[in-house]
C-alpha cells in the first residue's frame, strides 16, 4: 500500500512538473534569445530585456521609454487603461490565434509580457489555453 501510494505521488509530482526546466525548453529558450540578440528596441518607445521561463510560462520583459508628451499621456488613468485593453487584446491574439505560439498552446504553458516603466511594472498580461476560450 506504501509502495502504491510512493508512486501515486511521484506521478504527480512528475505530472505537474516545470515544463520550463526542461532540456527542450532551456534549448528553446537560448535560441529565441539568441534570434533577438537582447535586449532589442521593438520601437520607438519598446525595448526587449529579457525572455525568461518559469513556472509553465514563457515571458516576455520589456521597458518603455516614453517621451515627455507620452510620459504625461501615461499618467492619464484613462488613456493607462486604453493601453493596458490594447496590448491585452494583441498579446491575447498573438497567444490564442498565431502559428508562431501553437507549441506552448499544445503544451499547455502560459505566456507572459511584463512592460516596466521607470523601473516599475505598467502593465502586465499572462495569457493561458483557457484565455481563449473567452
Amino acid at each position: 500500500m506504501k509502495k502504491n501510494v510512493f508512486i501515486l505521488s511521484f506521478l504527480c509530482i512528475f505530472a505537474y512538473a516545470d515544463k520550463c526546466k526542461s532540456a527542450e525548453m532551456q534549448e528553446a529558450l537560448m535560441q529565441i534569445k539568441s534570434i533577438f540578440n537582447l535586449p532589442q528596441k521593438i520601437d520607438k518607445i519598446t525595448i526587449l530585456k529579457d525572455i525568461v521561463c518559469e513556472n509553465d510560462t514563457l515571458g516576455y520583459i520589456y521597458d518603455i521609454e516614453f517621451n515627455d508628451f507620452d510620459q504625461k499621456l501615461s499618467q492619464n488613468n484613462n488613456m493607462q487603461e486604453l493601453m493596458k485593453k490594447s496590448i491585452l487584446a494583441q498579446n491575447k491574439s498573438y497567444y490564442c490565434d498565431s502559428d508562431l505560439s501553437a507549441y506552448y498552446r499544445d503544451e499547455d504553458m502560459a505566456m507572459s509580457w511584463t512592460y516596466y516603466k521607470n523601473g516599475e511594472i505598467f502593465i502586465h498580461n499572462k495569457i493561458s489555453n483557457k484565455d481563449c476560450l473567452k
